[in-house]
């Protein structure tokens, strides 16, 4: 049926010859219009070879609420987030390029040692160091190391001792210093290539870690702006964390302990601080997924243009009519046959283009 109504609007018979010329021209006129659409196209598919791994990876280190950066081997900064900038008081871009031995006050030897240590195959360090910003302030804290690659990336850990009424249990500022690192993981997590599913279930895996006698974690999110209901408000020993992005809530993270026991305080602020952490790593990749979305409906929309005015070029040859006579003709097509408009242009296309052909021949 289709095919018929596409082979009725080619013409009430034969294409006639005088019109041939004519139109052989306006297919050339409309190579050129699809030209032009192709190029619009590829302008949007670059879209998304911008939104690269490293440049998303930079924008959820700023996101982290902890003082994260990224060095080469020799500790020189590559790359600095926001929290980390306020500490040594400098914009992240002035920092780039600067040594991180160059902000340890005091003895900087064990500092050297570390780096060493990294150079000679530790995947993990840590220095208790006093940091000096430009200002001539003294952070005290723990400088943790990681080596991911080629690079090295740092987290600072601020000295609880002095921030606290009473200085944490061993055990707690190990926990603390654990969950930091957790936190600044997020941030290397392949958001760019997974889909949502598979990365809730790698933050879900970070969290566990994270979060001292963390049993199961689950990442619940609300759907189109309804509140997420999975652990809200019931009864028991598990714990319920909000995550909030840049447009407000966005789901729930819910921390079930290993034990009968509730989660202590220590444990509730790291979940607290890593669901801050988490809130800004999903936030992203929906931002990314929506963004990626549009951009496959606008090249879907380009095509889809670029076959409909092939088809009304065509009309408008054959028929003698303007471009209004020949798109109402494509709609009463489209309707006759409950068929997308842009399908009944492409039968068109195909079916004058081979009877073009053919009487070329």
């Amino acid at each position: 049926m289709l095919q018929a109504a596409a082979g009725s609007l080619g013409a009430d018979g034969p294409v006639p010859t005088a019109a041939m010329g004519e139109l052989e021209t306006c297919r050339e006129e409309l190579r050129v219009a699809e030209e032009e659409l192709r190029t619009q196209h590829e302008e949007l598919m670059s879209v998304l070879e911008r939104q690269s791994m490293p440049a998303v990876n930079s924008h959820l280190l700023d996101d982290l609420p902890v003082a994260a950066l990224v060095s080469d081997r020799l500790g020189v900064l590559t790359r600095v987030n926001r929290p980390a900038a306020q500490l040594l008081g400098d914009p992240p871009h002035a920092l780039v390029g600067k040594p991180l031995i160059s902000y340890v006050e005091g003895d900087r030897r064990p500092f050297r040692q570390l780096l060493g240590q990294l150079a000679g195959g530790d995947h993990r360090a840590r220095l208790r160091v006093e940091l000096r910003a430009r200002s001539g302030a003294v952070a005290p804290g723990v400088l943790i190391a990681r080596r991911d690659g080629d690079g090295v990336t740092w987290v600072v850990v601020p000295d609880e001792a002095t921030q606290a009424a009473a200085p944490l249990a061993p055990a707690d500022a190990e926990a603390w210093e654990s969950a930091h690192m957790a936190v600044a993981g997020l941030a290397l997590l392949p958001i760019t290539t997974s889909a949502l599913p598979d990365l809730l279930a790698d933050v879900e895996k970070l969290a566990a870690t994270a979060v001292p006698g963390a049993g199961r974690v689950t990442i619940v999110l609300d759907a189109d702006g309804r509140e997420a209901s999975a652990g809200d408000g019931e009864a028991g020993v598990a714990a319920v964390f909000i995550l909030h992005a840049q447009e407000g809530r966005i789901g729930t993270m819910r921390v079930e302990p290993d034990g009968s026991e509730p989660l202590d305080a220590a444990a509730e602020r790291t979940a607290e601080l890593f669901a801050a952490a988490a809130a800004a790593v999903v936030g992203n990749a929906r931002a990314l997924l929506q963004s990626r979305e549009l951009v496959q409906n606008l090249s879907q929309a380009l095509e889809h243009r670029s076959v409909i005015e092939q088809a009304k070029g065509m009309l408008m040859v054959v028929r003698h009519c303007d471009e209004d006579a020949a798109f109402d003709q494509l709609r009463i097509a489209s309707q006759q046959t409950n068929t997308k408009l842009h399908e009944v242009a492409r039968r068109l296309v195909i079916t004058m283009s081979r009877e073009s052909a053919g009487r070329a021949g």
